[in-house]
């Protein structure tokens, strides 16, 4: 389990000062007391389990930074770096359960059991903001003693829902997981449904549908309360940068593969050189993006906005690019289409643990590359994760003519 101060630099390098103070305050005060409620995941999983399926084998995993514009690789990556071990993957099945919030919780026995963090090192302190998070300590400890009745009761399906909901998490952690699910299904010879978000982002839900899945796959999670007879569940792909680091490249290129044969072929109308923009953002934006483009467009690249286009698009947009340039945020999810392209992420100086794609780009046997920027503060108590940047123009323009030749 990582120690207190270990979690007190990553709150500091993510939040800052008054963000690491608020953050202990919070934990000590509202959600410290909330582990009374919560099963731990760890150790108590096999034990809640009335059946477990091993649906893959273990295997060792090397990430490392092997560029060549840099001499050393940024600090921001090296929570990322190293030999890893993903573990056996399981399927388990849990009796009598009820989803309590929207993510949602797996109410067990009159306590807790949050899915986000199924198969992590011990990691409560997560599941316990989880819990204040989604439907409060107060309502959770009232739930317990005085149980609502469920508004649906579904007989068994497999829970594909976390706490953790965005397109980076939902394609890089979530989907994944289909793997797992589509082995237990052939292993078992059966149908068992899928239990989704009910708030998921078209994106998202176009996804799910070029994976192959049809509404009547689906059952949608609310805010209601619903009990499930037999929930089948599977240990997550936790990619926080103050957190765990789960690497799982077979899992990854198996989406890839996936959507990409799912995907209809076309004659592509992207440029093969593209700049990621975050202009449609309001955190971590490029300040000198004109100045960037400068550079760019007389190299053949054009600005695009991921978050503008459907999801065949972005497939279409990197699966042809030979050369992804662009700042670390959500627009660099899509780098999961492409195939043989060079990328090239501007990060913060401020040694911000951001190496999400660094990690993808290594399992999908990219190359990577970075461009440490001078991290700019656009208001009081801006956390450092989130300073917009400001790019070494004549850097860049170096950087990009040596990936070029």
């Amino acid at each position: 389990m990582r120690s207190l101060t270990n979690r007190a630099i990553h709150r500091y390098q993510y939040d800052g000062g008054i963000g690491t103070i608020k953050s202990g305050f919070e934990i000590l005060i509202y959600k410290k007391p909330s582990e009374l409620l919560l099963w731990d995941p760890v150790k108590d999983i096999e034990e809640l389990s009335e059946n477990i399926t091993q649906v893959d084998s273990s295997y060792t995993t090397k990430i490392d930074y092997s560029g060549e514009l840099n001499d050393k690789p940024a600090e921001n990556l090296s929570k990322a770096q190293g030999e890893f071990r993903i573990p056996d993957r399981y399927i388990y099945e849990l009796s009598n359960t009820n989803l309590v919030g929207t993510t949602p919780l797996i109410k067990i026995r009159r306590k807790y059991l949050d899915p986000t963090t199924v198969g992590c090192d011990n990691d409560r302190k997560f599941a316990r903001e989880v819990l204040h998070d989604d439907i409060g300590l107060k309502s959770a400890l009232f739930e317990s003693l005085n149980p609502k009745p469920s508004s649906k009761n579904i007989e068994s399906a497999f829970l594909l829902s976390s706490n953790r909901t965005g397109i980076p998490q939902w394609f890089c952690e979530t989907l994944p997981r289909l793997k797992r699910y589509q082995t237990f299904l052939d292993k078992h010879n059966t149908d068992i449904k899928l239990l989704i978000p009910g708030n998921l982002r078209d994106v998202q839900k176009n996804g799910l549908e070029l994976l192959g899945y049809e509404q009547d796959d689906l059952i949608e999670l609310n805010d209601t309360k619903v009990s499930v007879d037999r929930l089948f569940i599977t240990s997550h792909l936790l990619r926080r940068g103050h957190g765990e680091v789960s690497p799982s490249p077979q899992e990854i290129q198996w989406l890839r593969e996936q959507l990409l044969s799912a995907a209809p072929e076309n004659n592509s109308q992207f440029s093969k050189r593209i700049y990621v923009s975050r202009a449609d953002a309001n955190r971590r934006i490029v300040h000198n993006e004109e100045e960037v483009m400068d550079v760019l467009r007389p190299l053949g690249f054009e600005s695009y906005e991921p978050g503008r286009y459907t999801l065949l698009e972005q497939i279409d947009m990197f699966n042809n690019a030979d050369i992804i340039v662009g700042p670390h945020g959500a627009g660099l999810t899509s780098l999961l289409f492409a195939e043989n392209a060079t990328v090239l992420e501007f990060l913060s100086n401020e040694k911000v643990p951001t190496y999400h794609f660094f990690l993808l780009s290594e399992e999908l046997g990219l190359d990577y590359e970075y461009l440490l920027c001078e991290a700019i503060d656009c208001g009081t108590g801006t956390k450092p994760r989130h300073k917009d940047l400001e790019v070494d123009a004549n850097k860049l323009h170096t950087y990009v003519n040596l990936l070029i030749d």
